[in-house]
């Protein structure tokens, strides 16, 4: 199964049949108001070949941490971004604790960051012969990915555009996209930006599967510091993060975070009404 053409369309992911799947709806909780998955970096990849290898189109494999769920109280466009989502894995050790705190069954192995699956991805992405699109990033950044990404994988076609477009040039960049006819996207602006560049393009695309990657391919590329794998396991990857870049991410890691705990605060207060009230039904 190549994957190559993609040219037998099953169905659109954004088509209201996200969560019919009893392998995805089994992994779904809603955490602190917002839908997230249970799902391994293995069992990532292989819901992307399946969905691919099906013909299916515009799947939006979205992710969350704390900066998403933040955003996502003021933002209507993340709340429609996420609700056209295939699926939403969880993008932090602080989500899987929170989770495990609130009495959801969430491991370690839950925890899907970018930086810990998109190797395997991209090893997949070759095996089945997709082609990726990236938009994201400075346009040095661009100009040099495909020749990074070949060094390793040297069957994989990439083909890359700088992050910092208007809506005046999304034109041009649909037609590149249609031109290239790739089976993934990758959108890496930072939130909300790619979201809303996503929501914007859905329309325009016939990509099989679409991603919002963040920063995760200028980590790859070298042009930002990679925080050692270790550290996310122990929930520490926002320190090294925080420390290579203060000035961007201070306010993220160090506020960010307590303005979430009213909602914590009500979701725990829910859950152990719940708890006592079965104990005393049951």
């Amino acid at each position: 199964m190549s994957g190559r053409s993609g040219t037998s369309v099953a169905s659109s992911c954004t088509d209201g049949a996200a969560y019919a799947e009893p392998e995805l709806e089994a992994g779904r909780y809603v955490l602190l108001g917002t839908t997230v998955h249970a799902i391994t970096r293995e069992g990532l990849v292989e819901q992307v070949v399946r969905d691919i290898g099906q013909g299916k189109r515009k799947c939006i494999y979205g992710n969350h941490n704390l900066h998403s769920l933040q955003l996502c109280r003021t933002t209507p466009a993340l709340q429609a971004f996420y609700a056209k989502c295939r699926l939403a894995h969880i993008d932090g050790m602080s989500l899987v604790l929170l989770g495990r705190v609130l009495g959801l069954p969430l491991r370690r192995e839950h925890r899907t960051t970018y930086l810990d699956w998109i190797e395997l991805f991209l090893a997949t992405a070759e095996q089945h012969r997709w082609k990726i699109y990236v938009l994201g990033g400075p346009e040095e950044h661009a100009a040099k990915l495909p020749s990074v990404l070949a060094a390793k994988y040297p069957s994989l076609e990439v083909r890359a555009h700088h992050g910092f477009v208007t809506k005046g040039d999304d034109g041009a960049v649909w037609r590149e996209i249609a031109d290239f006819a790739p089976q993934v996207m990758m959108v890496g602006m930072g939130m909300p930006r790619q979201e809303e560049w996503i929501l914007r393009a859905l329309p325009h695309l016939s990509v099989n599967a679409i991603f919002n990657c963040g920063a995760a391919f200028e980590y790859l590329a070298g042009n930002k510091y990679r925080p050692p794998r270790w550290a996310g396991q122990l929930g520490l990857e926002w320190l090294f993060r925080m420390a290579s870049e203060p000035r961007r991410l201070a306010s993220r890691y160090l506020v960010e975070p307590f303005k979430l705990l009213p909602m914590l605060a009500a979701a725990a207060w829910h859950s152990a009404w719940q708890g006592r009230s079965a104990s005393t039904h049951g």
